[in-house]
């Protein structure tokens, strides 16, 4: 999996519970590729951070949403996360719940993250977002579309997500949540492609 994008603020990213990747990583086994295509970031009056970031990868689109859909796998690359748990299920919806250590001190934080995941087959979008966390709020989305050779898949993501200043008692600027935010995407769709690689390679060798 390969990624174009610079790295900044990595120790405040994993205080969100996230896990950022160094510049142009490359893993020459893994032929699945990220490619960032454009992004835009505002901030609203309660200091939200809204941002959307296109991306575009070489797997085909049943791979992405079925690799999106289940970040309990996906997430198994990442250093940052020791464990992932779905902690409940329906026909529409799951919880899940990341456990991974934390480099900076927040006063009474939270040992895991949860997140709610709603995949939509019909309209190719998966939402996510944060469930029963004191601390980080967020609302996902990604909605996936073919590329124009069929080939690959777009995703198109778009976030809404709240500042933390005054939780981990540090100022955290717009420009180093919006790069935050970016690191976190694509850092996904490097776990996504590991996934997709790890498995194509699974279903080889039971043939």
């Amino acid at each position: 999996m390969h990624i174009r994008i610079s790295l900044i603020a990595k120790s405040i990213a994993l205080t969100l519970g996230t896990s950022m990747v160094a510049a142009a990583i490359a893993l020459a086994a893994a032929p699945t590729t990220a490619d960032m295509k454009d992004f835009n970031s505002t901030v609203d009056k309660d200091k939200n951070m809204h941002l959307e970031a296109t991306a575009e990868i070489n797997a085909p689109q049943d791979k992405m949403f079925d690799a999106i859909s289940h970040p309990e796998l996906t997430s198994k690359s990442d250093p940052q996360v020791q464990k992932a748990v779905v902690v409940s299920q329906d026909s529409n919806s799951k919880v899940v719940e990341f456990f991974g250590g934390q480099q900076l001190p927040i006063p009474n934080a939270p040992k895991s993250l949860k997140i709610k995941v709603m995949p939509d087959q019909a309209s190719n979008t998966i939402k996510v977002e944060s469930y029963q966390s004191p601390i980080l709020k967020f609302q996902n989305e990604y909605k996936l579309s073919p590329t124009k050779d069929g080939k690959g898949t777009i995703v198109k993501y778009s976030s809404v997500s709240n500042d933390i200043s005054k939780q981990i008692g540090m100022d955290i600027p717009a420009d180093m949540r919006k790069q935050i935010g970016l690191e976190t995407f694509m850092n996904q769709m490097y776990t996504v492609g590991v996934y997709i690689d790890d498995s194509a390679v699974a279903s080889a060798k039971h043939k």
